[in-house]
């Protein structure tokens, strides 16, 4: 958390193959609905927890989060995101 992460830094992020990683936290960041978007590409076959608070998701990057294949995800922090 609070690295400046923002749409191109998620897309790098996409890229990284971390196929064990279990818990995420991207909290109090620059992150948008395009950089959630690049995050649905990733390879976080296993992730469990996620932490998105406190960034710039929006609406739009809620409809992303649906494309994300978080098939293990049992928490999701979106506070603090203007939803």
């Amino acid at each position: 958390s609070h690295n400046d992460i923002d749409s191109i830094g998620m897309e790098y992020l996409a890229n990284c193959d971390f196929p064990e990683l279990l818990e995420l936290n991207l909290g109090n960041n620059l992150i948008d609905c395009v950089g959630i978007e690049n995050l649905s590409s990733c390879n976080f076959k296993k992730i469990t927890s996620l932490h998105l608070c406190v960034n710039r998701i929006g609406n739009e990057g809620i409809k992303n989060i649906q494309k994300c294949p978080f098939k293990m995800l049992k928490f999701l922090n979106l506070s603090m995101n203007n939803i």
